[in-house]
């Protein structure tokens, strides 16, 4: 009897060790896509809202869905009808890519196929233009 109470004793013991190694790794060696998002939302956030230049403030990042961190900012001085939309895509959508691919910040999300979304609103807060950049973008050579 008492050698099957060691041996319960010991494979509950193995089972707690198991979950407890498992649950250690998970939470620490290798953190969930999800935790290091929020982390890293949280670090940012710290700094926001900041003026970026005289026309743009970033106000805050978000997480909108799995695998998809949103900056979100204004045109502190435009409203959405003087907004250029042919400007940006010509000139800020390259410029956003190239930071994307080579952010040393950003590498961590990149190694996790994090989708970015730079969401713009006008200094009346209406939406004026969202840009994604998706993995594939910023993985081509």
């Amino acid at each position: 009897m008492a050698n099957k109470k060691r041996k319960i004793v010991a494979l509950l013991g193995g089972i707690i060790g198991f979950i407890l190694v498992y649950f250690l790794l998970q939470h620490f060696i290798f953190p969930s896509t999800d935790r290091i998002l929020q982390e890293s939302v949280e670090r940012m956030n710290k700094n926001y809202p900041m003026m970026i230049d005289e026309y743009t403030r970033i106000d805050e990042v978000t997480i909108p869905s799995d695998k998809t961190i949103q900056y979100n900012y204004t045109l502190v001085s435009l409203t959405k009808e003087e907004f250029n939309k042919g400007e940006i895509q010509e000139q800020i959508e390259p410029f956003i890519i190239n930071g994307v691919k080579s952010d040393p910040q950003m590498k961590e999300l990149r190694d996790k196929g994090i989708t970015f979304i730079y969401f713009y609103q006008d200094k009346n807060g209406e939406f004026a233009y969202q840009f994604r950049v998706t993995p594939e973008m910023y993985n081509a050579r």
